[in-house]
Order: C-alpha cells, then structure tokens, then sequence
C-alpha cells in the first residue's frame, strides 16, 4: 500500500466499528482502565525506584516550584499530546486538523479524510513512543528523590492516558491486519472501514 490516505471512501469499503469517546459507556470503561494503569505504572515506578519517603516529600513540596512545575508540565503534556498527533498526520497527510477538547477527551483528528492502517497506526502511538521516551530519560538523572516521584507521576499519567490511542492500536495490531483498512478519524470518534470481501 504505498498510499497514506483516501480522499473518498473507495466503493466495495462498509464500515466495521465505530470507537466513540463521547459515549458514556466507553469513556467510564477507558477511565477505569487508565486509573488502572496508573496505579500499575506509578507503584512499579515507585518500588523501583524504592522512593523511602515519598508521601512526606510530596506533602513538603505542595505549593512549592516542583509542584508548580508538575502542574505546568502536565499542562504542556496535555496540549503537546495532541500537537504530535497532529504533527504525524500533517506529515503524512498534508492535510486539514482538527482540534477540540469535548467533556470527555482533547482530541486532534483529520475528519474529512480516511487514512490507511499504516499512517493510522503512526499518528495513534506517536505520542506515545515520544513522550515514553521523553519521560524516562530523566528518572535516570534526576537527582533530588521529589522530582523524581514527579516524573514517576507524569510518566504514568502519560501511559494512561494513552489508553484511547493503544486501544486503536491494538485493535490494527491484532483485528484490522489488512493494509487496506481504513479509518476516519474526527478527533473523538474514529471509524474502521474494511473491504466488504475480507470481511469475516
């Protein structure tokens, strides 16, 4: 396939799911798997890290300028989250974003067309292979132990809030296989589309 993306959805392609963030149901099912995740992630962080007196150094530093700056950063995660989304399909794509923020999700989609597996696949975990990436790095130099319970603490916030992108993701990985699957991606709803003679 050595096209990104389709302006018209092709004739013999019908639609096989629809993932929606706006829907009550999936976003209470996302919520509790990333709440999941980051009491996975941060206790996995902490023990090995073996941070002896965590709950005491946070309290410390409340209102201090490492909680400030976590406070910030997290910010600036939230917002370049989506920008690298962003910037994965207007590499691939060239084409028109889409930004918002509804009650439930940030979003950043290219509504009016349909991107392949492969380019779907890149703008999906592109955040999440950076900012894992990002993330870690610093737990290795970081010297003062509550800069590193607030890296520990953004590096899970990262990974779980990453739980929408690896869910499509896992769903190309080990559902859609076919290079030809299609997706159309508004921001907080994508759509899967697959040739009707492979469908099973």
């Amino acid at each position: 396939m050595d096209k990104n993306y389709e302006l018209e959805l092709p004739e013999g392609y019908e639609a096989v799911q629809t993932i929606d963030a706006k829907s009550t149901k999936f976003t209470i099912v996302m919520n509790i798997a990333a709440i999941v995740i980051f009491v996975g992630v941060f206790a996995l962080l902490c023990f090995l890290f073996r941070f002896e007196n965590m709950w005491e150094e946070i309290f410390a530093s409340i209102l201090s300028y490492q909680y400030w700056l976590f406070l910030a950063l997290l910010i600036l995660y939230m917002i370049f989250h989506e920008l690298l989304h962003g910037l994965a399909y207007k590499l691939l794509t060239q084409q028109k974003l889409s930004f918002g923020l509804t009650w439930s999700v940030a979003y950043c989609g290219v509504p009016h067309i349909y991107t392949y597996r492969r380019t779907s696949l890149i703008a999906l975990l592109t955040p999440f292979v950076v900012f894992t990436i990002v993330l870690i790095i610093p737990l290795f130099i970081l010297q003062s132990e509550i800069s590193m319970i607030y890296c520990s603490a953004l590096l899970a916030l990262h990974l779980s809030g990453c739980v929408g992108d690896l869910y499509d993701s896992l769903l190309f990985l080990f559902k859609y296989k076919d290079p030809s699957t299609l997706m159309n991606d508004n921001g907080p709803t994508q759509v899967i589309y697959i040739r009707s003679h492979i469908k099973k």
